[in-house]
């Protein structure tokens, strides 16, 4: 799923680019108060989406507006509902996403990735294609080998990699860093199970 949040869903640049400079649909600050004002509920109000600067939607080397794999999640998950002038893609990315899916689905997933990957070369002339959208390609048939793609993703596995990443930052200990690391983790455990306790 990475090839989506960190890769595909960062097309979405270039749509709010086009949206808010070339045709000029509404106003980036519009579409910020829009996204800061929609209600996440209690669940995903750690991870709303940061506001999106002007910077972010230019042609650059980073293309993640700004936001986290799992805020890239929710904007898209959510733009359509923030903005009814954007409208994402939101039935292919629920495929992409989903817990159960067809082989129906699959066809119609497999159909959709090479519209969109066609759509997007003809739209865009003058940027390549990434690898990352190459791996589109190769979706469908995984998701019929292996069922739904949602459980072999990484997320969970990235979020707890980026505690023992930033412990080795505030440490500053790089002398046998596994050693320090797995004592300190042990201890936040343990520190976890003694406040669970009380």
């Amino acid at each position: 799923m990475h090839v989506f949040l960190e890769g595909i869903l960062c097309e979405i640049r270039l749509l709010l680019n086009y949206c808010i400079n070339e045709i000029k649909v509404f106003k980036l600050i519009d579409l910020n108060s829009r996204i800061q004002g929609f209600p996440y509920g209690f669940s995903n109000s750690k991870i709303k989406p940061a506001v999106i600067l002007d910077k972010d939607l230019q042609q650059g080397p980073s293309t993640n507006t700004g936001q986290s794999a799992t805020q890239m999640w929710l904007l898209c998950s959510t733009l359509t509902l923030t903005d009814r002038n954007v409208l994402f893609p939101s039935l292919k990315l629920s495929l992409c996403f989903a817990h159960k899916i067809s082989i129906a689905a699959t066809v119609y997933l497999k159909k959709a990735i090479k519209d969109h990957l066609t759509l997007f070369k003809t739209v865009h002339k003058d940027i390549d294609i990434t690898p990352k959208q190459l791996y589109l390609v190769q979706l469908p048939s995984l998701t019929l080998k292996f069922g739904p793609l949602i459980r072999s993703w990484c997320l969970r596995f990235e979020a707890k990699h980026a505690y023992f990443k930033d412990q080795a930052r505030i440490t500053k200990n790089f002398k046998q860093l596994p050693s320090s690391l797995s004592r300190r983790y042990r201890s936040s455990v343990q520190a976890d199970y003694v406040r669970l306790n009380k």
